[in-house]
Formats: C-alpha cells, structure tokens, sequence
C-alpha cells in the first residue's frame, strides 16, 4: 500500500526582543529539499512497499461488440469471518476522465448466498453498474486473480430494475505485489514513499504569521501559517480558512524543525520518530499490515527532511487566492507535517 505525501512547509520566526526586527522576517526561498522515509529491520526479509505489476482488465460489451476498455492496478483483499471480500480499481491520475472499480464479495458458509461480483463506472458521461454470480479468482494479501468473469448492465427503468444481457462486462488479469529485500541492521531508504514540493516560498512576519506557497508540477497552493519558535526550533500550525467566526482556524500539533542561519541562508532539519507518534504496540501492527514485515522484526521507522532556503525581496504575498489545489487519491488535502502522526 502506498502511501503518497504531500509537504506544506513553513518556517521560521525566533524569539527576539520586541524592539528588534528578527533576521528571519522576510521572503525565504527553497534552493533544495532532501530525505524521505527510512526503516530499520532486525532481521532480513522481503517486504512490500507499493509497487506493483500487472492489471486486471475490463472489456466492456454493447450487443458482442467491444465498446470500451479499463485497467486496473490497485487492489485490497479483506478477508474476516464472513468471508472475501476484493476491490480492485484503477490507480488515481488526474488526467484520467473515470474511475473504475471491480468488487468481488464471497460470503463464507450459509452466507454464500449472497455471494456476487460487481463493477462500477464513474465519468462524465454518468454512473454504471455492472454486476454478476458466477465469478472465478484467487485473492492474497499480495495477489489477485480474475479469470473471464461478466458482469452485466444493471440499471433502473420507470422504478425497475432491469439486468440488460446485451450490455455487459468481462474482466480478466491479475495484479501482484512487488517485493523487496531488506538486509537486517540496514538503514533503508524507502524510496517512492514521500514526495516533495518543486519549489516553496515562504514569509514570515513580524506578528508570528506568516504565509507559504509551495509548487508540485503545474499545481500550486497559497496558505496561511501560524508559528511557535524557540532560538533553535520552531513548530508551526496551518491555518484553514473556514474556522468559527470568519476567522482561521489555526490547527497546531506540528512537528518541531531544528533551523540554522548564515547571512542569507537558512538551514532546516527535522527527524521524527514515526512509531512514537501510535500507541504502544500498534506500529509493528501497522507496518506488518502496510508492508508486510514480520511482527517482532521492527528496530525502527522514522523520516528525515532538510530543506536550504536563501531569503529573498522582504516583502509579504498581498492578497494571495489559491487557483490550484494540491489533490490526495480522495480529492482531500493532506499535509507530510499532519500525517507524520499518522
């Protein structure tokens, strides 16, 4: 499962005396940005870490004659006392004009009744569903299979529901996930896992806000910050606009970035703990359901980022309005520094 993260930094202001302009108030622009995640292993294995290969493919039918075809990569395989129960659908890209999704539910014993696979389309064109009873697949936690199964055209006419045989849709393919070994004793660097900003600019003024705006591709954000700093550290809150009263609504819990000056430029450090941020025990948990690894071989999971910054004109953004928003797979926006918790 992989997981992508998107960075909304913002940094820093010092404590200084009330009477003196703090050298951090300014314009900062990012000249680099390293790191990503890292994990530790006491023992050596294979371990998964998103990357997958192959597709299950859905050829659509209207009256024997192909109308339209969907490939599937991403896929998750749930499996508890009331049976299996698959989803596979196509990995998110904005540039794709659906989204596609293949269910397959087997209820285990008396349950089996129930049993059926589905397939849903979501475009501008509207919402199909597709569904059948006489599906044949094999599902792991690092597999899944489909062989030749249709699923016909289910749709509603005056308030009825209706099963058209002459629209239909057969899938086939399999899917798998990539492994990877892990030395013991390795710090190994999760590669692909966090993504960072192509560019960020960011300012700080006098009165402890300030304002970020970060650039992936042809996308960019403008925000408001908060920020809470020490001579060496600082912690920041990112502010949303729709907080009570008109007012934003500053959310704090940052982690905290260690920081150092020379004239004009500005170092930025920071190395988190991931597995002190869960519950006792629910790391190993969580890393064994995520990617795999064996429940007792954990030493430790954690990130690292350095950022270099070189201050520019000192001028604040005015009337800064974001045009582009930066999108997780759900259409939400997520942030490295909020789910560093997560």
């Amino acid at each position: 499962m992989k997981k992508v993260f998107f960075v909304f930094l913002v940094l820093l202001l010092s404590c200084e005396d009330d009477n003196e302009e703090s050298p951090l108030v300014g314009v900062w622009e990012m000249n680099e940005m390293s790191g990503g995640l890292f994990l530790r292993l006491n023992k050596t294995q294979e371990v998964y870490l998103g990357t997958k290969e192959g597709k299950i493919e859905a050829k659509t039918y209207i009256d024997e004659k192909i109308n339209d075809t969907f490939s599937l990569t991403e896929f998750n395989v749930n499996k508890n006392q009331d049976g299996t129960f698959v989803i596979v659908k196509n990995t998110y890209n904005e540039n794709l004009q659906y989204s596609a999704s293949y269910y397959i539910d087997d209820y285990a014993g008396s349950l089996d009744h129930y049993d059926q696979s589905s397939f849903t389309i979501s475009s501008s064109d509207g919402y199909y569903n597709y569904i059948g009873t006489e599906f044949d697949y094999i599902a792991s936690d690092i597999s899944v299979k489909g062989s030749s199964d249709t699923v016909y055209r289910e749709l509603y006419i005056n308030n009825n529901l209706i099963i058209d045989s002459t629209r239909y849709i057969v899938l086939n393919g399999e899917i798998k996930k990539v492994s990877s070994t892990i030395s013991a004793n390795e710090n190994y660097f999760m590669n692909d896992q966090m993504f960072f900003p192509d560019k960020i600019i960011f300012t700080l003024d006098e009165d402890g806000k300030g304002k970020i705006r970060e650039t992936i591709g042809n996308e960019t954000m403008e925000s408001m910050i908060e920020w809470v700093a020490t001579d060496s550290t600082f912690q920041w809150n990112y502010c949303y606009e729709d907080g009570p009263f008109g007012e934003p609504d500053c959310q704090g819990g940052g982690p905290i970035f260690k920081y150092a000056m020379n004239g004009n430029s500005l170092a930025l450090s920071l190395y988190q703990d991931q597995c002190a941020l869960m519950p006792d025990g629910f790391c190993d948990e969580m890393m064994n359901l995520q990617y795999g690894v064996e429940i007792g071989t954990l030493d430790a999971f954690w990130s690292e980022i350095n950022i270099t910054f070189s201050k520019t004109e000192n001028k604040v953004f005015n009337k800064m309005r974001t045009k582009n928003k930066l999108l997780n797979k759900n259409g939400k926006q997520f942030s490295l520094i909020q789910d560093l918790k997560k």
